[in-house]
């Protein structure tokens, strides 16, 4: 049985979070499953008095370790508003390591703007974070007043990062801002891009059909660059997921021995997984019974197809986030053409060269969509 990803939501003071409930269907599009924590009605009086806000949080905290036990989903997704942002969070730091989040929204947020991100971040106690600011919000910047001219009475460490960005932010903390107050982030218009930039990287099936065609023109190209038969040429998208590296659900073409699809590499592991790790485009081959390079372990060996015999893995860069991203692999059910036998030969090359010019100026943007949960343009409704 496969482990669900799942979303849990929190909402904040003086609420029952009805904007939880309207967000559920967005998420079921994506294939999440939505756990909605709802604690019922939160005064103001109890935000500010410490020992009522603390209790809070130490109840989320053991809801969320509960949720990582029951459901075995090691890395939740978190969409969390207001006081929730800070109760999950705080959760978090509390855990030391414990509990991990893969991918946050963060609406209405009243974290201090001195939030470590990036000691969390780089630590993997968070994967990405995405904060929407409302830039009226006085509810936010009611919060961070409270807690710096009352801090003796409310012990509160919070501030205004629902209203202002946080300070040199790392590259996987994004940042996102519209007019209005404090509830003008929960948007009906955006629940949409929060399922899909917490789905990531399973693809919203209308940017998966725009991947689709593009590793479809990859293979097409690399065949007739190699005067060899389509037919025996492969390709596939691998990109993160659950700590290891994943086929991209739905991103491949001509792929069809089952057992692949669940390839689980970590970085290192074969050429894909070499890739991904040095930045380089890596190649090996079957000779005899052996593979010349991309060593991966006994039990994902048997996963490939029987009649694999050479393969060519290209990291994915994002041009925004100045780092491999993914990894396509094109490979063949056929003996490697003597063309890239030399991946040091000008022929070689030439060819690899081509393909990267491809990936880079197709390919690669609609990953960076993908990674923040946007369609292109003609696609957006």
């Amino acid at each position: 049985m496969k482990t669900p990803r799942l979303v849990v939501t929190i909402h904040g003071i003086r609420t029952r979070g009805s904007w939880q409930k309207d967000l559920t269907p967005h998420l079921a599009r994506m294939g999440l499953v939505p756990i909605h924590l709802d604690y019922g009605w939160f005064g103001a009086l109890r935000f500010a008095w410490p020992f009522t806000r603390q209790a809070q949080i130490e109840r989320v905290r053991h809801r969320l370790l509960e949720l990582v036990e029951t459901t075995g989903c090691r890395k939740p997704c978190i969409v969390a508003h207001s006081f929730g942002t800070l109760q999950v969070m705080e959760a978090l730091r509390l855990e030391n390591g414990n509990l991990r989040f893969d991918r946050v929204v963060l609406s209405g947020s009243i974290l201090p703007l001195d939030w470590p991100w990036a000691t969390l971040l780089s630590q993997g106690w968070v994967g990405v974070v995405r904060n929407e600011r409302a830039l009226g919000d006085r509810a936010v910047g009611l919060a961070g007043w409270v807690a710096r001219h009352l801090p003796t009475f409310t012990q509160l460490k919070a501030g205004p990062s629902g209203r202002q960005p946080f300070p040199d932010p790392p590259e996987s903390l994004l940042d996102w801002a519209v007019e209005g107050g404090h509830s003008e982030v929960h948007n009906v218009t955006k629940y949409g891009q929060w399922a899909r930039f917490l789905a990531y990287p399973v693809l919203d099936e209308r940017l998966l059909d725009k991947v689709q065609r593009e590793l479809a023109q990859m293979r097409q190209v690399l065949s007739s660059l190699l005067g060899i038969d389509a037919a025996t040429v492969r390709a596939n998208l691998m990109a993160p997921r659950g700590g290891t590296l994943r086929m991209v659900p739905g991103a491949s073409d001509n792929m069809l021995h089952a057992p692949e699809f669940d390839l689980s590499l970590e970085p290192g592991h074969g050429c894909a997984g070499q890739a991904f790790e040095s930045g380089e485009v890596q190649s090996a081959r079957l000779v005899g019974a052996h593979w010349s390079a991309g060593l991966m372990p006994q039990e994902e060996l048997a996963k490939l197809h029987p009649d694999l015999c050479w393969v060519l893995s290209f990291p994915v860069r994002s041009a925004q986030r100045k780092r491999v991203v993914a990894v396509m692999t094109l490979d063949g059910l056929a003996e490697m053409p003597g063309l890239l036998r030399d991946p040091a030969a000008a022929p070689a090359q030439q060819i690899v060269a081509t393909i990267k010019v491809l990936l880079e100026r197709r390919l690669s943007p609609l990953l960076d969509l993908g990674f923040r949960g946007e369609l292109p343009p003609e696609l957006d409704p």
